[in-house]
């Protein structure tokens, strides 16, 4: 039994309900549960051929991107605050929730996704996770952004806008 478990039995069913569910493993997703949940969510998964026909080529990405495939199309290197597109790694992807996790990592600028109106993720498969506190666990110290879908607030009467505290568009490119 983890932590986790060991708190829930202490805590115990809520009040006329069932106990939550123990995260076995016959209850983590993969790359699939991952997409549907990232769709869900308001991400978007998009290819090359997308990508190279975003409009507004001023793209700012985290060092540790690399090269960008030439099929993406031509671009001009933009600061955060002038970039159309941010293009940033991660550390994980959590099926559950759609969520990916990007962490202040070296060659990494927390700008490159929070500052951008449009925030591209280029994710290999094998970094989806089982858990969120498995992807948690990937971190070690570092300070990290979970993102579940594009920034979203129904701050004011209730009215929910994109774009508010962060993106307005989640793009997902496979490596």
């Amino acid at each position: 039994m983890d932590a986790r478990e060991a708190v829930l039995r202490a805590v115990g069913p809520p009040s006329g309900g069932t106990a939550p569910p123990s995260w076995g493993s016959e209850q983590r997703g993969g790359i699939a549960e991952f997409e549907a949940n990232f769709r869900l969510s308001g991400g978007e998964i998009v290819g090359a051929e997308d990508l190279a026909r975003l409009p507004g080529r001023a793209w700012s990405r985290d060092r540790d991107v690399g090269t960008l495939p030439d099929e993406w199309g031509e671009y001009t290197d933009a600061s955060p605050w002038d970039a159309d597109l941010g293009i940033t790694g991660c550390d994980a992807l959590v099926p559950e929730t759609g969520s990916i996790v990007v962490s202040s990592a070296p060659g990494r600028g927390r700008l490159t996704s929070l500052a951008v109106p449009t925030h591209l993720v280029w994710a290999d498969r094998g970094l989806v996770v089982a858990s969120l506190e498995e992807a948690l666990g990937v971190l070690g110290p570092r300070s990290a952004v979970i993102v579940t879908g594009p920034s979203r607030s129904a701050d004011i009467e209730g009215v929910m806008i994109r774009g508010v505290h962060g993106p307005r568009r989640l793009l997902l490119v496979w490596r």
